[in-house]
C-alpha cells in the first residue's frame, strides 16, 4: 500500500513582503521561509516588495510595475503549489496584494490561508467592512498572531485562529546583568509607534537620572522631525542609530538595560518577544495586543497610551531597582518560550497538512 503522499509535506507558497527592508513581517517571513525549508516543507516565496531598481524612485511606474510584477510570479509560482499562505496587512496593500492572491488560489483549486497581522486591523475592518469580509470568507483560513486580533476578528464575524509570532531564541544570549542607564527603542519613527513619547518620558527620566541614555533603533517618516527637535531641546543622551540589520540587533540588547515600546497601536511586537528572549525589562504602553502579550507587574511595566510620565515613572523603577528588572526579565524569558521558532515552525506545518488533507483538522 503507497504512502507516497502522506510522506511528502504540501508545496507551500508563502506571499509576503521580503527585507529589505528589514520591518517586522518581512522578517517574519524570511525566519519562516527558512525554518519551514529546514524541515523539509517544500516552500516557494512570491515577494510583495519587487525590486525595481532606478525605476523604484518614480512613484506611479513603481506601483504599476510592481503589481504587474507581483501578480505574473504569483500564477506561476501558485500553479506549482498546494497551499498558499499570505501575510497580510490593513491599508491599500490588502487590496493590491491580498485580495488577489485570495482569487487565484481559489480559482486554481489551491488552499489558501490568511495570516492577518498589524495592529489597526479593527479600524481598517470598520471602515472597509464589506469588502473585507467578502475576500476573507473566500479564503480557507484566517490565521492571526495572537489573540487581540483573534478577538477584533469575531467581533466581525469571522473565525480566525492563532499562530503567534515567533522569536528565534538561539540568537539571542539570555538574560543581561543590567545596572546601568540605557533605554532601547527598537521600532521604526514612524507615528503609530510613539517616538515622541518616547522623547517625553526620557526628557523626564533625565531630570533624575542625568546620566540615562536613549539608542534609538530604526528610520522612517519621523527620522528628520525628530533630530530636529533632539538638537532644538538639547536632549543629551540620544543617539538614532538608523536601520539596523536583524542580524546587529542582539548585540543591541546584549548591551541595553531597559527595553521601551512607546507604540499608541500595535498587536504583537516583535520588538518585545525580542527583548524577553535577550533577558532586557521591557517597559511598554498597553496599545493594542501588548497587555495580552505583557503581563503588568510581572513580565513588564505597562503605561497608557501616550503617558510619557507613567513610562517615565516605570524607567525610574526599573533602572533604580535592580530586584525589580531581573525578576521581570526572568519573566519575560520564560514566557516567551512557547514563540520560539521550533514551535511556531511546527505549528504552520500542521496548518498546511491539515489543509492538504493528510491529517484531521483539529
Amino acid at each position: 500500500m503507497t504512502q507516497k503522499k502522506a510522506a511528502r509535506d504540501p508545496r507551500v507558497l508563502l506571499v509576503a513582503p521580503w527585507p529589505p527592508p528589514e520591518g517586522g513581517m518581512a522578517v517574519q517571513a524570511r525566519g519562516l521561509a527558512a525554518a519551514l525549508a529546514a524541515g523539509g516543507t517544500p516552500v516557494r516565496v512570491v515577494p510583495t516588495n519587487v525590486p525595481l531598481g532606478c525605476l523604484s524612485r518614480i512613484p506611479v511606474v513603481r506601483g504599476v510595475l510592481n503589481l504587474g510584477v507581483f501578480l505574473l510570479r504569483l500564477l506561476a509560482a501558485t500553479m506549482r503549489s498546494d497551499v498558499v499562505h499570505i501575510l497580510a496587512c490593513s491599508g491599500l496593500s490588502f487590496f493590491l496584494f491580498t485580495a488577489p492572491t485570495v482569487v487565484l488560489g481559489r480559482l486554481l483549486g489551491r488552499r489558501v490561508v490568511v495570516n492577518y497581522r498589524g495592529g489597526l486591523a479593527e479600524s481598517f475592518l470598520e471602515r472597509r467592512r464589506t469588502w473585507v469580509r467578502a475576500v476573507l470568507r473566500r479564503c480557507h483560513r484566517l490565521v492571526v498572531p495572537s489573540g487581540y486580533l483573534e478577538a477584533v476578528f469575531i467581533r466581525f464575524g469571522l473565525e480566525p485562529e492563532v499562530v503567534p509570532n515567533f522569536v528565534d531564541l538561539d540568537r539571542f544570549s539570555g538574560p543581561v546583568e543590567g545596572g546601568g542607564s540605557r533605554i532601547l527603542v527598537t521600532r521604526n519613527l514612524e507615528p503609530m509607534y510613539g517616538i515622541d513619547t518616547a522623547l517625553d518620558a526620557f526628557q523626564l527620566l533625565r531630570r533624575r537620572m542625568p546620566g540615562a541614555e536613549l539608542i534609538l533603533a530604526g528610520t522612517g517618516s519621523l527620522k528628520s522631525a525628530l533630530e530636529k527637535r533632539v538638537e532644538r531641546d538639547n536632549i543629551q543622551g540620544v543617539a538614532f542609530l538608523g536601520r539596523v540589520e536583524a542580524e546587529a540587533i542582539p548585540a543591541l540588547y546584549a548591551r541595553a538595560d531597559v527595553a521601551l515600546n512607546p507604540s499608541r497601536v500595535d498587536n504583537m511586537p516583535i520588538s518585545i518577544l525580542e527583548a524577553f528572549a535577550a533577558g532586557v525589562p521591557v517597559v511598554s504602553t498597553r496599545a493594542g495586543g501588548i497587555p495580552h502579550l505583557v503581563t503588568d507587574g510581572v513580565s513588564g511595566l505597562l503605561a497608557e497610551v501616550g503617558d510619557a510620565r507613567g513610562l517615565a515613572a516605570r524607567l525610574l523603577r526599573c533602572l533604580r531597582r535592580p530586584d525589580l528588572a531581573q525578576g521581570l526579565a526572568r519573566a519575560g524569558r520564560a514566557s516567551v518560550e512557547p514563540f520560539s521558532l521550533e514551535a511556531v515552525r511546527k505549528a504552520w506545518q500542521s496548518v498546511y497538512r491539515q489543509e492538504a488533507g493528510l491529517v484531521a483538522k483539529s
